[in-house]
């Protein structure tokens, strides 16, 4: 997913699919992050549905089965804390 982000100039996300199912991690260009200092930010599936075509869909093997709407959910289910890569 961050290859195809890198790759694609024109895209502000990439969120994995698996057949019509749609998860995490979302990979999104670091000047989106900047909506998330706001007091009350936007949930990502909001955020994600303002970019329209800025964002697509990578097919993964693996099906998506956890939402991880929450760090705590990202925590609970052992990939440890969000983290932001550069």
């Amino acid at each position: 997913m961050l290859a195809r982000l890198a790759e694609r100039r024109g895209l502000s996300a990439v969120r994995p699919r698996h057949g019509e199912r749609r998860g995490h991690p979302v990979a999104v260009r670091s000047w989106l992050l900047a909506r998330y200092l706001a007091p009350e930010p936007p949930p990502l599936r909001e955020l994600l549905s303002e970019l329209g075509e800025a964002v697509e869909d990578v097919a993964v093997a693996e099906p998506v089965w956890v939402d991880l709407n929450t760090p705590d959910d990202v925590v609970a289910h052992g990939a440890g804390p969000p983290r932001f890569l550069r």
